[in-house]
């Protein structure tokens, strides 16, 4: 069972899936699962809740801003996720830098999981989420 919404479901879609709890709070898109909730009460560990996350491309939430990226690590106590990140070069265009970004993030700034980012067409390295997607996250 996936702890996480599926790839490219909207806000409104992954409401309804019963797995999972998806609002929308002042900017911030939160997805919230309350099994995530009671495993972090529970035990403090965290590893079935973020399994699921490793080698998935994800929108991580960095100083008020979505960036997309891959989680390359996950840490199975605190629940942390290590994403590397791309860079942003405009409105929902990115690129994979030359030297890797990369950072632990809290599940908590983990805003939806999705597809793998696509090239735009004629910019050469700069790459796009899905517009619906981006627009949900960077509201």
């Amino acid at each position: 069972m996936s702890t996480v919404p599926e790839p490219g479901m909207s806000v409104s879609e992954a409401n309804t899936s019963g797995s999972h709890d998806v609002v929308q709070s002042g900017d911030t898109v939160i997805v919230a699962n309350s099994h995530l909730e009671e495993v972090a009460a529970s035990s403090g560990d965290m590893s079935g809740p973020i399994e699921g996350l490793l080698d998935n491309y994800v929108v991580v939430r960095y100083d008020g801003k979505p960036y997309p990226g891959k989680v390359i690590d996950i840490d199975r106590i605190r629940g942390d996720v290590k994403v590397s990140c791309m860079h942003s070069v405009g409105l929902n265009l990115f690129f994979w830098p030359h030297r890797a970004d990369v950072c632990w993030y809290e599940i908590c700034d983990i805003l939806t999981v999705i597809t793998e980012p696509q090239k735009v067409t004629g910019t050469g390295r700069h790459m796009q989420i899905d517009p619906k997607v981006y627009a949900a996250v960077s509201c």
